[in-house]
């Protein structure tokens, strides 16, 4: 007795494991026996049995069930004679999702706030797409709150999403300075990660000093700067082309402060810090702020490596000034 013999050569060879997303799976191979093959057939286990087309070249067409599906095709000769083979698919149905989640609900309280206090951003979103949430974070600005603003940060991690909601939730930040904000969130599926989903508008907060300070002229150089503390926001003015008006704090040797200055509308302020070092003593210039354009806010971040007195001078970029308009510097750590 002498089986025909059969052998799946598309999509793949016999004893094959695919894993594909869409059905039916269109099968083919070849089939040969020593009297001639009659019939060719298929049987899915998940469900489904049929004829192939052809015998010594044979196709069928097999509908899949999610999950796994082993297709056996079996060959027959005229003696009644059959062999087998196989393959053994994984199926898993593709969901076209063009639905980007939505944000039905976003808040931020308080709307001002004191230095060292937070702010609680609260958020409703959901996604009928059918991929499902994948992840929520949280953004801040410090310029204008723009699309475009440069300032934008995402702030800590985003957090991980699942299902398609709609879930609530809430974050918390402390901002590290006295200014304005505006926080924002960015949302997206499982469908499109790259497709973010924001806040319909974003929210607009304030920071304010615990205390506040009033600069006292003149303070023009680092010898006669006024005394700055920390968290207290000290308000001055760059009265004219020349104006320079100069801040100091003492700091320990290791410490991280962070100096923020916040510039009246259409002004270009600048600001620059100077100081001791481990390598020298004297107080001398250390780092400029961020050199940004007018009405934009200025940050110098400095880590120290001696002790002693360190001074914030604050001017007008090509002679800006203002006999009205006050700025706000506040030192943190």
């Amino acid at each position: 007795m002498t089986l025909p013999q059969i052998a799946v050569t598309a999509p793949a060879a016999s004893g094959s494991t695919l894993y594909v997303n869409s059905s039916p799976l269109n099968i083919g191979g070849t089939a040969s026996d020593n009297v001639g093959v009659t019939q060719v057939t298929w049987v899915n286990d998940a469900g489904g049995s049929g004829n192939a087309s052809g015998t010594t070249s044979w196709s069928a067409s097999v509908p899949l069930q999610s999950g796994w599906n082993t297709i056996t095709v079996k060959a027959a000769d005229a003696a009644g004679n059959t062999n087998l083979a196989n393959l053994i698919v994984n199926y898993s149905a593709t969901t076209t999702d063009s639905t980007p989640p939505t944000v039905g609900a976003f808040s931020v309280n308080p709307s001002t706030n004191t230095l060292g206090q937070s702010f609680t951003i609260s958020y409703t979103v959901s996604d009928s797409g059918g991929s499902g949430l994948k992840q929520i974070g949280l953004w801040r600005a410090n310029v204008n709150g723009a699309s475009n603003d440069s300032s934008w940060a995402q702030i800590g991690n985003a957090a991980p999403l699942s299902g398609n909601g709609p879930y609530s939730g809430t974050f918390t930040d402390t901002p590290p300075a006295v200014g304005n904000y505006w926080y924002g969130i960015h949302v997206i599926d499982n469908a499109n990660p790259t497709a973010v989903v924001h806040e319909p508008t974003p929210l607009p907060v304030t920071v304010t000093a615990t205390n506040s300070c009033t600069e006292a002229e003149s303070n023009d150089s680092s010898y006669y700067a006024n005394p700055l503390t920390l968290n207290v926001g000290c308000t001055g003015k760059i009265s004219t082309s020349t104006d320079k008006d100069w801040f100091d704090i003492y700091v320990n040797s290791g410490t991280t402060i962070t100096f923020n200055l916040q510039v009246p509308a259409g002004l270009d302020y600048d600001m620059a810090l100077y100081g001791p070092t481990n390598t020298n003593s004297s107080q001398h210039w250390l780092k400029d702020g961020n050199l940004y354009g007018a009405g934009q806010p200025e940050t110098i971040t400095y880590t120290t490596t001696a002790t002693g007195y360190f001074a914030i001078q604050i001017y007008g970029y090509a002679g800006a000034s203002s006999s009205s308009s006050t700025y706000t510097v506040t030192g943190t750590k």
